[in-house]
């Protein structure tokens, strides 16, 4: 039987930056944390028009791991739609627990990951998606 075996979490090559993108810091936060125990630099932003005004004013940004639903506002998907258009090599990885992840347009740099999800999941995705590039 073959059957793949996760990848286990393991140091990024380089200082590879995560945008992490939640409204609510319960979620937000532990993700950001593990990340950050990994050895990813982690920036946290607290809704969608934080993350696009982080990621144009010049920083350095590997990857982006976003909520869709956001609060009022601008939501998850247009977090993508943004870097699709503005930064179109950075990987995007969408979450939700209420949404289906079908209107996520799929690809080598956009995925999709349903909540409730493992956090070596999460970077197990993250680092697929970096390393396709």
């Amino acid at each position: 039987m073959d059957e793949a075996l996760p990848l286990p979490p393991r140091k990024p090559k380089e200082k590879t930056t995560i945008l992490v993108v939640d409204d609510q810091f319960i979620a937000r936060w532990p993700v950001a944390e593990f990340l950050r125990d990994l050895g990813y630099k982690v920036v946290e932003a607290v809704d969608a028009t934080e993350a696009m005004r982080l990621a144009g004013s010049g920083i350095s940004i590997d990857a982006v791991f976003s909520d869709v639903q956001l609060g009022s506002g601008p939501n998850g998907h247009e977090v993508a739609s943004w870097f699709a258009k503005h930064q179109p090599t950075i990987p995007v990885l969408l979450t939700s627990g209420g949404d289906d992840g079908k209107a996520t347009p799929r690809g080598k740099l956009r995925q999709f990951v349903r909540k409730p999800y493992e956090l070596a999941q999460v970077e197990q995705l993250l680092r697929s998606m970096l390393e396709s590039d």
